[in-house]
């Protein structure tokens, strides 16, 4: 929003590997959905490169919302579920893809590991 109470646009840094400054668009998404909708918010990050997601993930869970992560196990590029599961311990690790079987026979969602 503009100082002058009217909503804008502003161009982002593109992100690139070397870019020292990084802004990722899902965890842009995430952090506006916490924002409006507080502890009602869900946010599932899925297979991907990089931290994209994991700052949003937080962003949900500072307001009780829920955040689940794909099974990096089961992910093509696991890279990116590692690090939100990494950077946000609370978050449920959840079945995808062939193993989210559509008769109901998909193991559930796990809870985070204990810390320790």
């Amino acid at each position: 929003m503009n100082l002058d109470g009217r909503l804008g646009l502003q161009a982002l840094q593109k992100h690139t590997r070397e870019s020292p400054v990084q802004r990722h668009a899902i965890d842009s998404l995430f952090e506006s959905a916490a924002a409006v909708f507080g502890d009602r918010t869900i946010g599932i990050v899925l297979s991907g490169l990089d931290g994209d997601g994991t700052a949003g993930l937080t962003a949900i869970e500072e307001v009780d919302g829920v955040g689940i992560v794909q099974d990096p196990e089961e992910a093509s590029e696991p890279e990116l579920p590692v690090n939100a599961l990494r950077h946000d311990q609370s978050a449920l690790r959840g079945a995808t893809g062939s193993d989210a079987d559509p008769a109901g026979d998909a193991r559930p969602l796990e809870p985070p590991a204990p810390r320790g």
